[in-house]
């Protein structure tokens, strides 16, 4: 993340924020519907990933585990700095991989300070996802794109959204998206190169109703 776009936003430490992620996999971001079969099969067709509608038809036994890589225990998640500017806007960033939730705790505290140790945070969100409105990015193609540039010019969204999930721009990706944003790369070069990498993708919970459905489960240090 280049320095300007990390100085426009806090997290919800109140410090710089980090997005974390798990992975991506099918084409076509939508609201998905649990009770629509057109909508389950279709996606299913296009083989497992991380996020795939069966993991996303989730009963009110099942559970979604989560993390949040950072410096702090956060025992009650809260949305307490309200940016538009992250990938998918305003929210609670988490990733259903943990080792991915490492790496960004582990950055967090390489960008604030040496003194800092890193911390994950383990979540468990125990609902069904067919009681909320969830916008789910399967792949890094031209609507994800379209949604992260939109994001980060800090434009409201259209309309408001309990879950969304999908890729993330880390790091690498970060540096694709300002070459296309500056026009040194056109949409389908700048998706071309989305396609060649391993990203992973983050679950962010929008407003405070349902991020008081995420119960939190433990919290440990990473040791060096």
């Amino acid at each position: 993340m280049d320095e300007k776009a990390e100085n426009l936003i806090i997290n919800n430490t109140g410090q710089r924020p980090v997005n974390n992620g798990c992975g991506y996999g099918n084409p076509t971001p939508k609201e998905f519907n649990v009770n629509n079969p057109v909508q389950a099969e279709g996606a299913a067709r296009g083989g497992r990933t991380a996020c795939t509608p069966s993991e996303l038809r989730r009963s009110s036994t099942s559970s979604m585990k989560v993390y949040h890589g950072t410096n702090v225990i956060i025992e009650q998640p809260k949305i307490i700095n309200r940016f538009q500017t992250l990938d998918f806007g305003e929210g609670f960033y988490t990733t259903e991989n943990e080792d991915q939730a490492k790496n960004f705790a582990l950055k967090v505290c390489e960008r604030r300070s040496p003194k800092l140790h890193p911390v994950v945070n383990c979540y468990e969100f125990n609902e069904d996802f067919n009681k909320f409105s969830v916008l789910k990015f399967d792949a890094p193609d031209e609507k994800w794109l379209d949604f992260v540039v939109e994001r980060r010019k800090g434009i409201a969204l259209s309309k408001k959204y309990d879950l969304i999930i999908g890729p993330v721009a880390n790091d690498d990706v970060f540096g694709t998206i300002v070459l296309y944003e500056a026009g040194q790369l056109d949409k389908e070069g700048t998706i071309k190169r989305f396609k060649v990498k391993k990203l992973y993708n983050q679950v962010v919970f929008c407003n405070e109703l349902v991020l008081s459905r995420l119960v939190f489960i433990k919290s440990y240090k990473i040791e060096f």
